[in-house]
């Protein structure tokens, strides 16, 4: 008789979080993100290649949630998923970097915190008092525009 065991591995996840005056201006890179349908292509396949567990909340969209794309000199180098009534939030003037994903061929050019800085500039011109970063991967990029941190939690995968 064969038995399966099942493992629960659970993720430790930190947040971070901005205010106005804290959001530092990024590098140079001049990024353009660009609010976008849900299933566009590019931004699918770059979720469900380099970040499968992401790929629902980019098909189906909750209430409040705008999926962007981020371009750099035309060509598509990643995507966003904002949140404008997360479910993390604290009050009602917060609002949230649910995800952000670059491409490979982009990374480390600072297209990711130019990227940062100019969707956090946006969810601020709006009214929100304050934008939370979920799923942060790196803190020191964050702390460099600003963020302080905010909470870590576990999450089941």
């Amino acid at each position: 008789m064969c038995s399966t065991t099942s493992f629960r591995s659970v993720l430790k996840v930190t947040d971070m979080i901005v205010t106005a005056p804290n959001l530092i201006a990024s590098t140079d890179s001049a990024v353009e993100v660009l609010e976008v349908e849900p299933g566009e292509r590019s931004l699918l396949r770059l979720v469900a290649q380099e970040h499968p567990p992401f790929l629902p909340y980019y098909e189906s969209p909750t209430s409040g949630t705008t999926l962007c794309s981020v371009q750099h000199a035309g060509v598509f180098a990643g995507g966003v998923l904002l949140e404008r009534e997360p479910a993390a939030a604290e009050s009602d003037r917060d609002a949230a970097l649910a995800a952000l994903f670059i491409t490979g061929n982009q990374r480390n050019r600072g297209l990711g915190s130019a990227a940062i800085v100019a969707v956090s500039r946006l969810l601020l011109s709006e009214g929100y008092e304050r934008v939370l970063a979920l799923w942060v991967w790196s803190v020191q990029m964050y702390e460099r525009l600003g963020f302080e941190f905010w909470r870590t939690r576990s999450v089941d995968r």
